[in-house]
């Protein structure tokens, strides 16, 4: 038994993890503490590799030059 914390040190404003850790089954919200979104996920066997994404929401820019809606 081990644990890993996931880290992501980049400006968004959700973070979220899913992979062999969890068997692919649900994703794990980071949480923000100051600039970084952490978590730390329980790991049944820590000497095994994992694999696994990441789900980054960032805002979308704004841009004068965008479309405009009618």
């Amino acid at each position: 038994m081990g644990s890993y914390t996931f880290k992501w040190e980049h400006p968004a404003e959700e973070v979220f993890v899913t992979g062999t850790f969890d068997n692919w089954t649900k994703s794990e919200q980071l949480v923000k503490v100051g600039d970084v979104f952490q978590k730390t996920v329980p790991l049944k066997d820590a000497s095994q590799k994992i694999y696994f994404k990441r789900l980054v929401i960032c805002p979308l820019p704004t841009s004068a030059a965008g479309p405009k809606g009618s």
